[in-house]
């Protein structure tokens, strides 16, 4: 994970989808992410990977955060 977090926004943009189905896929797990409380953010690097067919990787984490990143 490098470079700044990118925003819903940022994302859908660079993605060419809509904001909401950005939502969706953080909902469900099917796009990598970093979720705390209502805050989430995406990384380039992450996503690029994940467009390049890694598998995601889902962690729950103790404080009610999620963790979703491509396997290496």
């Amino acid at each position: 994970m490098t470079g700044r977090p990118w925003t819903v926004d940022e994302a859908a943009e660079w993605l060419g989808r809509s904001r909401w189905s950005i939502y969706e896929d953080v909902r469900t797990c099917r796009v990598p992410h970093r979720k705390r409380g209502r805050m989430i953010r995406l990384f380039e690097d992450e996503l690029r990977a994940w467009l390049d067919g890694c598998e995601l990787e889902v962690r729950d984490l103790a404080d009610g955060g999620r963790v979703v990143r491509p396997v290496a």
